[in-house]
This record gives C-alpha cells, structure tokens and sequence, in this order.
C-alpha cells in the first residue's frame, strides 16, 4: 500500500478503492488519535450547540418546520385578499397590514417565491412565518415535549408557535 506522511506520529494518507479511478484520498487516523482529537472539538463551545439532539428528532422538526411554509403562504394570500375587500379585522389581515407598516411589500407572488424558499437547517430553524410575509429569518424558541404537550417552537417576533413533535 502506497502511504504518504502527513506530519502527525502515526497518521497518514492512504488511497482509497481503485488507485486508477481514485482522485481522493483518506486520512485514516489510529484510534490512540481519534479520541482526543474528537473530544478536542466537542469540547469546545464554539463546536457545539447549548442541547445535544439526536439526527432523528432534528429531521422530525425541519419536517414539520417545512410543512408550514405552505401554510404560512395561503396564510399570507388570505391577508392579501382580505386587505383587498375591505376585511381588515382578520388575524391574517393584521399580518400583511403590520408588514406594510414596517415597509414590506407584501405581494402572493414574493410570498409564493419565500415559502418555496424556506429551507430551516438544524440549529439554525427560522420563523416560517416571518420568513414567508416579512422576509426575516428570525430564530425559533423551542420547548421541549411534556406529557400534557408535544415540542413546540415560538417565534419572539411575530408570536407563532408551531408543534415540532407529535406528543
């Protein structure tokens, strides 16, 4: 096998499958290196996040994160219409008016374009909501599941709350 040095005791670079068609290579670490290595970067706070969760519940929450972007959008389409008829009491209505007040031109085909857009990723999960009207990635609060409740995430902004978790 055909090793390269890279510089650390005990490490080297190693090709990987067919050596022909490979273009890449591995670092292939000995286990004495992996541990503290890893535990380095975890131990660091600027690596990790305040709450470890496991990839199974973050893809649960970007799902149902995702699934109100649509709904934020005929949300946002209501509020449109409603404005446009003279029904300006409707909790959707109030939405586009206070977006208008603060200078956002709140239009179906932008709101279309945002809610089709809408792309929360894990630690980093925004506001379907305020994404879709005002165009603002605000952070989501979440509150982890109770027996009585399941998880749910709040926005500071506008005041949405969202179930992320079936309870």
């Amino acid at each position: 096998m055909n090793r390269a040095f890279t510089g650390f005791p005990g490490v080297s670079i190693v090709p990987c499958g067919d050596a022909e068609k490979d273009h890449g290579h591995v670092v292939v670490l000995p286990w004495s290196l992996r541990n503290p290595l890893s535990n380095f970067l975890t131990s660091d706070p600027m690596n990790t996040r305040s709450t470890l969760v496991d990839r199974a519940h973050v893809g649960a929450r970007i799902a149902a994160l995702l699934r109100q972007a649509p709904i934020e959008f005929a949300r946002a389409v209501y509020g449109i219409n409603d404005q446009a008829s003279g029904r300006t009491d409707t909790m959707a209505a109030r939405e586009v008016a206070r977006a208008l007040r603060q200078g956002v031109a709140v239009t179906e085909e932008r709101a279309e374009q945002r809610a089709r857009a809408y792309l929360p990723t894990a630690g980093q999960e925004h506001c379907p909501r305020c994404w879709v009207v005002y165009g603002h990635k605000n952070p989501l609060r979440f509150r982890e599941a109770t027996e009585e409740r399941p998880e749910t995430a709040a926005c500071h902004a506008c005041g949405a709350e969202y179930a992320t978790s079936r309870g």
